[in-house]
């Protein structure tokens, strides 16, 4: 993997997604995996991935800054869960949706464990 992605001029880079994905320029390709919204705002949070956290406000300028970025020219794809709010930001009459199910063998609660539906969302 690590020659082919270093003859083939791919950068990985690790900074807060504003400044990353403001940055990419047509012909970019971004591949984006934030945390994943909760199935329930009420009763769950997001998963963050570091201290910052991150919630409904951050998902929301994902989704700005990914639209910017396909209005540039750049490419991309996200992954998340499907959830109402997912469904909500990125639905299907203005993006390309893919809905994977997916088993969970591992978590912490049991119940928690089984199937799942994520998504795939990039641009039309």
């Amino acid at each position: 993997m690590s020659e082919y992605f270093n003859s083939n001029a791919i950068e990985f880079r690790t900074s807060d997604f504003r400044t990353v994905i403001s940055e990419a320029k047509s012909g970019d390709f971004i591949y984006v995996d934030p945390p994943y919204a909760p199935l329930d705002l009420a009763t769950s949070s997001f998963t963050g991935y570091t201290s910052n956290g991150f919630d409904i406000d951050d998902l929301k300028d994902l989704k700005f800054e990914l639209d910017s970025a396909s209005e540039r020219g750049a490419h991309w794809l996200m992954s998340n869960a499907l959830t109402s709010v997912t469904a909500s930001l990125f639905p299907s009459a203005d993006y390309s949706v893919l809905q994977v199910d997916v088993k969970r063998p591992i978590n912490a609660r049991g119940s928690g464990r089984g199937s799942v539906t994520e998504i795939l969302v990039a641009p039309k």
